[in-house]
């Protein structure tokens, strides 16, 4: 149960009983504090039903919230604000996190995500992903929603085979071939791949090891060689879409202009060769096949002009399942002001394993999840490294072993009971927010919303530090101690659902 589910039931009688109309209503956080804890925006909606201007609508049923709910309603330009009494805040912070909120749905969701070639280290930009289909698969799981983690295993194609040149070149001390993989992994593959390993092998094996460095792991792994086996993906795809797949050119294509992409898709060259696409296609299938309802895939920004053709063969199944993607920006690496550039052929790359050995999971996994995955990421390598409050990790972080040390700094003592003051009740309205925020975020699939919180949260914290005392003279504050007690909770909740750690002593 969220905070604001135990309020709008409420609001919404009242409303009703006075309106006669039983109008959706949202609660809006105004941006002015002083306004009031919430606000609401239905006089607007329901001047031109009612006849009357939203002012006049607005006082009657601010007078009708005051009078038949526990909140203080005023209205104000036809605003609604709303004011939450303290007791209702206390009491529903103290079990707050001793209930999950549920996110209703009936999905069964499959989140595939890296899903990176197994022919070299992963980079930072693979780093992002991983850390936002973690996270997702965290809030998602903890809102009680059925998900599946998947990475895909590109081991099948062009690349892997130039890949495999690559390794025996440097083997046999002769030159690469040209657009071959070059740099220092391959040399180091060499060195440390056992004998009887497959290059593809050894490679997928340091990607997963570098995955959970940074405590990112995976239900399965679905390799793209499987598809490959039976040697019949252009027959299955046929079965699948009958005249949908048809010959052009010497060439075999899907037909998913049918479903609003700009072009139709070669899923077979007039060499015979296969396309991504078509392992693509049947990789899509076997997800459906498996009882999947929702499929969520993070990829890069490069793979924005596959998106509609994906959606396509979807579609084109005529099965109740959606699909989505979230595309990840690449992150620009910056180090002592220098960009760093990244070229996984070149061998000109600074390999994220490298990135987690210099600043630590946790700095890592917090600055890749701060940001909406759509935009633009500069990542200041210094600034991670920082153990001051200049880094939003360490400040949250710091928030949280400050609260553990007045807790510890409190056993044993007496209890007191004194007035509880503005700063202790926008503490513990911001506390009583937490599920909402984690509902919105799973209920649009947008994680960063979560650091946001956590950081606006901390900020409350080193605020209340600083002018709340809890000890007095030996004897502990008790109604303030528990604001705090409940605080910390939510502050290290948080922080495992971003994969964060929560220190006691920093």
């Amino acid at each position: 149960m969220t905070f604001t589910s135990t309020i709008l039931p409420l609001i919404q009688t009242a409303v009703v009983n006075e309106t006669g109309v039983d109008y959706p209503i949202r609660l809006d956080i105004p941006n002015d504090p002083s306004h009031g804890d919430y606000a609401l925006t239905i006089a607007f909606s329901l001047a031109k039903q009612l006849k009357q201007s939203p002012q006049v609508i607005a006082t009657t049923l601010a007078t009708a919230i005051t009078t038949n709910t526990p909140f203080e309603a005023t209205a104000i330009n036809g605003f609604i604000n709303i004011r939450i009494p303290l007791t209702h805040i206390l009491t529903y912070l103290e079990s707050s996190l001793d209930t999950p909120p549920h996110l209703e749905t009936s999905d069964r969701i499959l989140l595939e995500y890296v899903s990176a070639n197994p022919t070299g280290p992963l980079h930072i930009g693979h780093g992002r992903w991983a850390v936002i289909g973690d996270c997702l698969y965290r809030l998602l799981t903890y809102l009680g929603v059925s998900v599946t983690r998947e990475c895909y295993v590109n081991d099948a194609g062009h690349q892997v085979t130039l890949f495999n040149e690559s390794v025996d070149c440097v083997r046999k001390g002769i030159p690469i071939p040209e657009n071959g993989y070059g740099g220092d992994f391959i040399p180091y593959l060499v060195d440390h791949c056992g004998p009887d390993q497959a290059p593809i092998d050894f490679v997928q094996a340091y990607q997963t090891e570098t995955l959970h460095r940074m405590d990112c792991h995976f239900d399965g792994w679905f390799s793209e060689t499987t598809l490959h086996k039976n040697g019949r993906i252009l027959a299955d795809i046929r079965d699948m879409f009958g005249d949908y797949v048809y010959e052009k050119d010497g060439a075999v294509w899907f037909k998913t202009t049918h479903f609003g992409d700009d072009k139709d898709r070669v899923l077979q060259k007039e060499n015979g060769d296969l396309t991504y696409f078509a392992a693509d296609t049947l990789y899509h299938i076997h997800k459906i096949n498996r009882g999947y309802t929702h499929l969520i895939n993070i990829w890069g920004a490069d793979h924005h002009g596959y998106i509609k053709r994906m959606e396509s063969v979807i579609k084109a199944t005529q099965k109740p399942v959606k699909f989505q993607v979230i595309l990840g920006q690449l992150v620009h690496l910056y180090k002592n002001g220098e960009p760093v550039k990244m070229s996984k052929r070149s061998g000109d790359l600074v390999a994220l394993r490298s990135v987690i050995d210099e600043i630590g999971s946790d700095a890592l996994r917090y600055f890749m999840i701060e940001k909406k995955p759509e935009l633009h990421m500069d990542f200041d390598l210094e600034l991670a490294k920082q153990k001051t409050m200049a880094n939003p990790v360490y400040y949250i972080q710091y928030a949280h072993a400050r609260l553990c040390r007045i807790i510890e700094r409190s056993e044993g003592m007496p209890g007191v009971t004194r007035d509880l003051n503005d700063g202790d009740r926008e503490l513990a309205l911001m506390g009583c927010r937490y599920h909402n925020q984690l509902v919105e975020a799973g209920a649009s699939f947008n994680v960063h919303h979560i650091p946001s919180y956590l950081y606006a949260l901390a900020k409350l914290c080193h605020t209340f530090y600083t002018n709340n005392p809890i000890i007095y003279d030996n004897a502990v504050h008790t109604e303030r101690l528990h604001i705090i007690a409940t605080t910390k909770r939510i502050l290290s909740h948080g922080l495992s659902l971003l994969g964060i750690s929560s220190p006691q002593k920093m």
